[in-house]
């Protein structure tokens, strides 16, 4: 019988292509850390998001819920407040609960069940109002490519370096002054404190999303020009591809040797987290509480990093975006008796198999299935494309992508680079239609009826005051950066 765990640790990194850390097979990033997690716990090697962008993935994790289900289909809209989350639900049967990181919810301080938060968000008001942030301002600092990258009025003014290095830039803050170091650096703190008393900690890290700027220290241990490029990437943007969405910079302008820049940065933003990660497992260790703790990796999305000659996401669900890191190590698991799973599986699986682990009952209208997917036929995950649905549906051989406008048929097993479209030839009718057949009644027949929060965030007159404040210093900062041109390029010169 398995033991339910003490404590739980939850990671989460932001954007991460599950064949970019070492336990699925990639030889040249540095992850020890999570190479040792994978040795005492359990590899999926076929575990997926529910939608490959960050808050409906991350409200999926945190309910149990397709996106579908808990109404939040893009990254400027809440869920219903009555909906039961994994924290509140932990909380309930005794665990003390906390978050350091990223939660991207909307609003950014939304009940979710934490007795405490610290905060270091990316986009919209949250960073205005985060503890990072907040910590930035007091040393006089800014994260001023992170602003560049996910602020339209500054995306609208950076620099060429910006657009011809696809936001790869070399980093503008002294060593420790990245959201990295500061998350990693906080939760070791809490950790450090544990006792007694049952704690679910949740450490989600904002990379190695884009902007690719990690620290020079980092940076340092990947030479550009010795990376292999990923799996899946061909010399040109498939017309189908280049024709749907040109991207968040132009697809078509990605080289070879642009790429491999990319890649080193990425795996130097993946290194960072892996130490971090190393250093909370340390104190676990050193404190005696590893075996009686949980520990979770997982990433709300991956990247194509390359694949279709395609970076980031926001394009179709192949499975660089849609397939996930996750990494489990049961309580009790702690000598190397590793295993590698091959069932289907995705956030909705982990969070019924968390809650199992805990003895905690599933709440009412969360999806009935037994903890074993052994044998499960497909996976499901989704998108809202300009206010429209797309879906997809993945066997282990097959994947369906549908949507009003085209339905594509991909066979894994002589294409898995997802390139030929079978739907229409004659042979694959039965597939495609029992692929269907099955989406269908997973979106009619489990799809409850919850209200949608409206999607401007509930602020008082305080938050409201803090938020023009730290707008106005970041503005004021970014001024300055931008008139200096050079510091872009020599981060020493500013």
């Amino acid at each position: 019988m398995k033991r339910k765990p003490k404590h739980i640790l939850y990671l989460v990194a932001d954007e991460l292509r599950a064949d970019c850390i070492g336990p699925y097979g990639n030889m040249q990033v540095h992850t020890p850390a999570l190479d040792g997690l994978a040795e005492d716990g359990q590899t999926y090697e076929n575990a997926f998001c529910t939608f490959p962008v960050c808050t409906p993935s991350r409200y999926s994790m945190m309910t149990g819920l397709y996106a579908y289900q808990h109404r939040c289909l893009d990254n400027s809209t809440g869920i219903p407040a009555d909906l039961p989350t994994l924290p509140q639900l932990l909380r309930r049967h005794g665990y003390r609960t906390g978050a350091v990181g990223k939660l991207h919810c909307n609003p950014p301080r939304q009940e979710l069940g934490f007795e405490w938060t610290l905060l270091a968000e990316q986009c919209g008001e949250g960073r205005y109002e985060d503890d990072y942030h907040r910590f930035l301002q007091e040393r006089g600092l800014a994260d001023a490519v992170d602003m560049m990258d996910q602020c339209e009025e500054w995306r609208n003014k950076a620099p060429r370096e910006y657009w011809d290095n696809f936001g790869n830039l070399p980093p503008q803050l002294p060593e420790g002054g990245d959201s990295t170091s500061w998350i990693g650096e906080n939760a070791l703190r809490k950790v450090e404190q544990w006792g007694e008393e049952s704690q679910f900690l949740m450490v989600s890290f904002i990379k190695p999303h884009h902007p690719f700027d990690a620290p020079d220290a980092w940076r340092e241990r990947y030479r550009p020009e010795e990376m292999t490029l990923l799996p899946g990437w061909t010399e040109r943007v498939p017309e189908r591809d280049y024709e749907r969405d040109q991207g968040y910079f132009d697809h078509a302008l990605l080289s070879r040797d642009t790429l491999k820049q990319i890649l080193a940065s990425y795996y130097a933003s993946i290194t960072q987290i892996d130490f971090w990660i190393g250093r909370l497992i340390d104190a676990l260790k050193e404190k005696g509480l590893y075996e009686d703790t949980m520990i979770l990796f997982t990433a709300d999305h991956g990247d194509y990093m390359g694949f279709h000659h395609m970076l980031l996401k926001c394009n179709r669900m192949y499975d660089p975006v849609v397939r996930v890191p996750l990494l489990v190590k049961e309580a009790g698991n702690s000598a190397g008796n590793g295993r590698r799973e091959k069932e289907l599986y995705n956030h909705l699986d982990l969070f019924s198999d968390l809650l199992h682990a805990c003895n905690i009952p599933l709440p009412e209208g969360a999806p009935r299935r037994t903890t074993d997917t052994a044998g499960r036929k497909f996976i499901f995950s989704q998108q809202q494309v300009e206010g429209k649905p797309e879906y997809m549906v993945r066997s282990q051989t097959h994947k369906l992508l549908l949507s009003e406008q085209e339905t594509l048929l991909f066979d894994l097993r002589d294409d898995p680079l997802e390139q030929e479209n079978r739907y229409g030839q004659e042979t694959y009718r039965p597939i495609w239609e029992e692929m269907q057949n099955a989406l269908w009644k997973q979106v009619l027949f489990h799809a409850p009826s919850v209200p949608c929060r409206d999607k401007t965030p509930i602020y008082t007159v305080q938050d409201l005051a803090i938020i023009h404040e730290r707008r106005t210093y970041f503005d004021q900062k970014m001024t300055i950066y931008m008139k200096n041109e050079d510091s872009i390029k020599n981060p020493e010169k500013r």
